[in-house]
């Protein structure tokens, strides 16, 4: 057993999103509000999975190809028959497709599944972080229990307030030699990256 990436829960629960911004500290909530006001003109249309096309598998493309930590690359019928209960979000500036992702509403609980982008604009109007916090908001309005944001980029996830949990891969082999030889090994293939805590919160 061994650690493997973790993912980043996002767990409290405000009345909308000016309760929550009430509710963190001032420098974080200086740079969220720079990051809606860069990208003040993007569009988000919610739509259904349906509506999934090459393009948009494009860009997930362009998203698993810069992954450091690339699992099963997915063709874009999986994303296009995902059941209903799976909604898709596609982002726009003009008519121009700047990105998208897919949320999994569940048991109270609103998961960030997978989502691509044009890396071309996302420096420019901050498209992936500002994914992130309409996806906080979505879960506001829903009033979700908790918000998982998935696996990778941590960073810029914690310092919205999300939490990072650590989840672990285990492997294991009938034949006692090879057994030994995955004991040895694990800590080589365990993931070692580490952060620092964010306060986001104001003290109570």
């Amino acid at each position: 057993v061994g650690k493997t990436l973790p993912t980043i829960v996002f767990k409290r629960n405000f009345l909308d999103w000016e309760d929550y911004l009430s509710t963190i500290r001032s420098d974080y909530r200086h740079r969220i509000n720079l990051i809606e006001e860069k990208s003040k003109e993007l569009k988000f249309h919610r739509l259904t999975c349906l509506n999934f096309n090459e393009e948009m598998y494009y860009q997930y493309l362009q998203v698993f190809n810069k992954s450091d930590a690339k699992l099963e690359k997915l063709n874009s019928t999986f994303f296009k028959f995902l059941p209903d209960d799976f909604c898709l979000t596609k982002v726009t500036l003009e008519d121009r497709l700047v990105g998208w992702f897919i949320t999994l509403y569940a048991n109270k609980k609103l998961y960030f599944f997978l989502g691509g982008l044009d890396y071309s604009l996302n420096e420019e109007y901050n498209t992936y972080l500002r994914f992130l916090i309409e996806i906080i908001k979505l879960g506001i309005r829903l009033n979700a229990e908790s918000i998982d944001l998935g696996q990778t980029a941590e960073e810029p996830k914690m310092r919205l307030g999300g939490e990072n949990h650590k989840l672990y891969l285990a492997a294991f082999h009938k034949n006692l030699i090879v057994r030994f030889f995955l004991r040895s090994a694990i800590k080589l293939l365990e993931y070692k990256n580490k952060f620092p805590a964010h306060h986001v919160f104001k003290e109570k």
